[in-house]
C-alpha cells in the first residue's frame, strides 16, 4: 500500500512538474501513458483472442490424433541406429 501511495505521489508530482513547463517531466508522463496503452492494448487483444478461441467448442485437435506412446511402444525411429563398431 506504501508502494502504491509513494508511485500515485511521484505521478502527481510529475504531473504538477508538466503543468508548470518541465520538458522532463512531460517526457516522463508521455513515456507512462504509452505504458498503459500499451499494456491496456495487449490485454484487449488478448481477450478478443481468448473470446475467438472460446467459441470454437467441440473441435479438439489433440484427441483426435492421439499420443505416440499411447500403446507402450516407442514411435518409429526416421533414422537407423548406428552401429557402434564402426
Amino acid at each position: 500500500m506504501f508502494l502504491l501511495t509513494l508511485g500515485f505521489a511521484l505521478l502527481g508530482a510529475a504531473t504538477r512538474s508538466a503543468a508548470t513547463g518541465y520538458v522532463l517531466a512531460v517526457a516522463v508522463l508521455v513515456f507512462i501513458g504509452f505504458l498503459v496503452t500499451f499494456f491496456a492494448a495487449c490485454v484487449g487483444v488478448f481477450c478478443i483472442a481468448w473470446g475467438l478461441a472460446s467459441l470454437r467448442t467441440g473441435y479438439r485437435q489433440d484427441e483426435v490424433q492421439g499420443s505416440p506412446f499411447a500403446e507402450g511402444q516407442l514411435p518409429p525411429q526416421i533414422l537407423p541406429p548406428r552401429n557402434p563398431s564402426t
